[in-house]
Parts: C-alpha cells; structure tokens; sequence
C-alpha cells in the first residue's frame, strides 16, 4: 500500500515538473511566478518520493 503512494507521489510529481516548465516558459510574468513554485514543490515531491523508494526498497 506504501509503495503505491510512494509510486503516485513520483508520478505526479513528475508532471508536475511538465507543468511547471510550460508555465516558466509562458509570457505572463503571472504564470512564471507559478510555475517556479509548482517546480519546487514538485522536486521536494520527487526527492520524498525517491527517499522513500530507498528506504521500502532498501537500496
């Protein structure tokens, strides 16, 4: 049960990051400002998620 949030947790993280590039490379200085906090929270998601793929796999 873990793993699947943990595997849920990455892949949304992982588009997330896609999001977060399309907003960057809009016009609107709006959108960039969104964008860049939509890219951090997604790599703070990707480092938990990983994280907690090494501690249940033990890797």
């Amino acid at each position: 049960m873990i793993s699947i949030l943990v595997g849920l947790l990455s892949f949304v993280s992982l588009i997330g990051l896609l999001v977060g590039f399309i907003l960057v490379l809009s016009k609107k200085e709006q959108s960039k400002k969104d964008g860049m906090q939509i890219l951090q929270y997604s790599v703070i998601g990707l480092i938990i998620g990983f994280g907690a793929c090494a501690v249940l796999f033990k890797w």
